[in-house]
């Protein structure tokens, strides 16, 4: 088992300073180094991975092309089902170069794996190359391995290029440095998340909100207790200091956000939002707060709570039955059946062609019912009421559809047109819907279509942070419940912005000089943590954007804690 570094590498490490050191020192830290190398490669040629373990750090990430993150164990289970199957297998590591800063070590690593994998009488020639960017890190008198993190990978079988994937590479220090001191003196600090805390460290929001009309709230996660917090005091400020009146989740609407804006203007029913991401103490708190401000005498304008997703089509479906049952019993039966499977929208969980096309067809054909029959209908229903009604049964269609991102951004120029035509909207949302950069390829996001729709009539906030625990939904476990999130990995945003020494701040995306060291960084695209509510440990931690065409400020908060689920 390898227990440390080389002899020659802790003698010199042991008596280091931060700053540059001399060059023969550099020489034998190399040294150090390559032997260490060459013993992890001796060790894995043997396809034993396990003593990475004797070097690996508590916290240990690796992390492939900047997207994908495994802690010891998962890396150590694909290594091993990687290699299980090929005949041969040899792997070097060449060291190109090695840093000393403030307590850890850097270094560039090449490494080059070769095998040969033998399948029904035919051979197949693998290699694979990638370019890493190691870091270690002190832990009481050892050094240890703390992120092994690839910037780029290719991999060839039988001599053709079969994948080349590039990821960021972490900032060089004095390059991190300048970009870092202007986020710091840019950085508007924030005393607290807690809402009723007053508004005078957020008095540089007016430069941010200004007039515009409608104001999007992001998040890194759905579980996340700071930032369900902030953005409460941020609704708070909103309210009371720039006249918004309405909060939009992204959350099923009607079924899912009505009884909430019942409660909130009538003090009727319960507080307690829908199951999901958003039963939690926070959001509750957020519920009874609106409540409150609603109860106060002599306001002019009430609170909205409202809800723009589409997931919620079978509530939408019985919203437009319920409305054609006033006209008779017939009437309801036909549309009725326009609607039947409806429960499975909006994924069709594996349906046939023809019966999307089904699907797609009779809700149409319920939408165009909807319109033809508006007259008989209006004689019943007030307009309000009508155009709900044709509201339920546009996002029935949607629900067919398969274009979530458009579909809510619709749903919300819905809201700003025909509900609440004449109010200030604040929108609640994941980053990955709310940013106005695309992220991935194919899919243009949510924040884009509003982009397009409302110009400089909005603002998006997107929300980060670093470590901690957050709360989600792990596939294969019966619930939701915390998860540890370690320290955002150093090629990341996030890594640039915990650099600032500041627990919580806000930066003003718009006002950064393009020219600058911090304005050149944020045109670039940089890797932004995203945990999805609904969590596989295999799937990607990071997308890719550029955060000043992705976002008109960002939200830092260092540390985060799990929501709390309410019983």
């Amino acid at each position: 088992m390898i227990r440390t570094l080389a002899v020659a590498f802790l003698a010199y490490l042991a008596a280091a300073i931060p700053g540059r050191a001399a060059a023969d020192d550099i020489a034998v830290l190399q040294k150090a180094i390559e032997a260490q190398y060459a013993r992890l490669d001796a060790a894995m040629k043997r396809k034993d991975p396990s003593p990475f373990a004797a070097v690996a750090a508590s916290d240990i990430r690796f992390v492939h092309a900047g997207d994908k993150e495994w802690d010891l164990a998962q890396w150590t289970a694909r290594w091993r089902q990687t290699t299980a199957a090929l005949e041969t297998l040899a792997i070097r590591s060449i060291l190109e170069s090695v840093a000393i800063e403030a307590g850890t070590v850097r270094a560039v690593v090449r490494r080059t794996l070769g095998g040969t994998l033998k399948k029904e009488g035919s051979i197949t020639k693998i290699r694979d190359e990638e370019t890493r960017h190691d870091t270690w890190v002190r832990v009481g008198t050892e050094w240890h391995l703390r992120f092994a993190v690839t910037v780029h990978g290719k991999t060839w079988l039988n001599g053709r290029l079969t994948a080349d994937n590039a990821g960021v590479p972490p900032l060089q220090p004095a390059h991190r440095d300048a970009i870092v001191g202007e986020l710091r003196a840019r950085a508007i600090p924030v005393k607290t998340v807690k809402a009723g805390a007053g508004f005078d460290d957020l008095a540089a929001l007016d430069g941010i909100v200004g007039d515009t009309r409608i104001v999007a709230l992001g998040e890194a996660t759905h579980g996340t207790a700071e930032s369900f917090r902030m953005k409460h005091r941020l609704f708070e400020y909103l309210v009371e200091k720039k006249g918004f009146t309405v909060l939009a989740f992204e959350a099923n609407w009607p079924g899912d956000v009505e009884f909430l804006d019942r409660h909130i203007k009538t003090g009727t029913g319960s507080a307690h939002p829908a199951p999901g991401a958003w039963r939690t103490e926070e959001v509750r708190d957020l519920i009874e707060w609106m409540r409150a401000y609603n109860s106060a005498p002599g306001r002019a304008k009430m609170l909205s709570f409202s809800g723009f997703n589409i997931h919620g089509s079978e509530s939408a479906a019985q919203c437009v039955i319920e409305a054609f049952g006033r006209l008779g019993t017939s009437e309801a039966e036909i549309v009725r059946r326009h609607y039947a499977g409806t429960r499975v929208l909006p994924f069709f969980y594996g349906l046939p062609d023809d019966e999307r096309e089904r699907l797609r067809g009779s809700a149409a054909a319920a939408l165009a019912r909807v319109e033809s029959q508006r007259e008989a209908l209006l004689r019943i229903l007030t307009p309000a009421e009508y155009r709900r009604v044709r509201q339920c049964a546009t996002v029935v269609v949607q629900a067919t559809l398969e274009m979530r991102e458009q579909a809510m951004a619709e749903n919300i120029k819905w809201l700003a047109e025909v509900a609440f035509p004449d109010e200030k909207i604040v929108l609640w949302a994941h980053n990955f819907h709310v940013t106005a950069a695309p992220h991935q390829p194919g899919l243009v996001p949510m924040g884009h279509y509003l982009r397009q729709a409302f110009g400089d009539r909005m603002r998006l906030l997107g929300f980060a942070f670093d470590r901690g625990e957050v709360r989600v939904f792990e596939r294969g476990k019966s619930g939701p419940s915390p998860i540890k999130v370690v320290a955002a990995a150093p090629n990341s945003a996030e890594a640039v912005l915990r650099s600032a020494g500041l627990p919580r701040f806000i930066l003003d995306l718009r006002s950064v000089p393009a020219e600058g060291p911090l304005g050149t960084w944020l045109a670039k695209p940089q890797l932004l943590r995203n945990l999805d509510w609904v969590y596989d440990p295999e799937d990607s931690r990071y997308v890719r954007m550029v955060l000043s065409q992705a976002f008109d400020a960002l939200v830092f908060i260092e540390e985060s804690t799990a929501t709390v689920a309410l019983k």
